[in-house]
């Protein structure tokens, strides 16, 4: 049995986006429905999605508008880990962690409106993540984002504002906002790899090859048969690998999540 893995030697801030950020459907109301005074939504992203765990320190939404400059008033994010992954109804708040809370101006033209969190919030990868988005200010109706599959929840009002302590009890369903998340993994993280393949495999050797993580300054592979507790892990840092120990018919390749 092998199992190859990628290492970051320096804490590093990564990105990772859910969605297509080249894609051109956009709508109003995730996470914010800027038409209307006040709105809460809450989107929820899977781990498979994610793909990563890590202290995130921030959230962006791609955006799109031909308007001028807009300041959409105050957002307060909120965020939490869940095992829900399309919930039809709003999740209870407590539990929920407030990651920001501050003014959001959204530019005239298209990218990624990212917010920087004062409270960044740490993922553990192992579950699904949900995110509250609740804003409060002057509406405006020249503003959009970019869309992508996955049920997300809103409610809108022009009169009465909603909090996370007295949240909305219904809301309406709608495509989630393509959304970047940026993260900081820690010194000595261990990336997962991709297309691990054993070949060239015999009685006493196999070649083992895959597709490292991009971000990643070094990798390693250990060994073991099926029949051992303890990985050895190899000494060279090649792309090739050979011990005299794996056995032509326990062998399994691993990739390290």
């Amino acid at each position: 049995m092998a199992l190859a893995f990628a290492i970051q030697l320096s804490a590093q801030t990564l990105t990772t986006v859910v969605g297509d950020s080249t894609a051109t459907t956009s709508a109003q109301y995730i996470p914010a429905y800027v038409f209307y005074n006040h709105s809460y939504s809450q989107s929820v992203y899977t781990a498979s999605e994610l793909g990563f765990s890590g202290e995130i320190k921030g959230i962006g939404y791609y955006h799109s508008s031909t308007q001028q400059t807009y300041n959409s008033g105050t957002w307060k994010i909120y965020m939490k880990e869940v095992s829900e992954s399309e919930p039809t109804s709003f999740l209870p708040t407590d539990g929920f962690v407030e990651v920001y809370s501050g003014a959001v101006t959204l530019p005239q033209g298209t990218g990624c409106v990212m917010i920087n969190f004062t409270t960044p919030f740490t993922y553990s990868g192992g579950a699904n993540l949900a995110v509250i988005v609740v804003r409060d200010g002057d509406y405006d109706n020249h503003h959009y984002f970019v869309t992508t599959s996955g049920n997300a929840l809103l409610y809108n009002d022009d009169y009465d504002a909603v909090s996370i302590t007295a949240p909305p009890t219904y809301g309406s369903g709608y495509s989630r906002a393509v959304t970047k998340f940026e993260y900081e993994v820690p010194e000595g993280f261990c990336f997962p790899v991709s297309n691990l393949v054993a070949s060239d495999i015999l009685q006493n050797s196999a070649s083992i090859s895959w597709t490292a993580d991009e971000t990643a300054t070094n990798f390693g592979v250990a060994y073991k048969k099926l029949s051992e507790e303890e990985w050895t892990v190899a000494t060279e840092n090649t792309t090739r690998f050979l011990h005299d120990d794996f056995v032509h018919d326990l062998l399994q390749c691993h990739c390290l999540l």
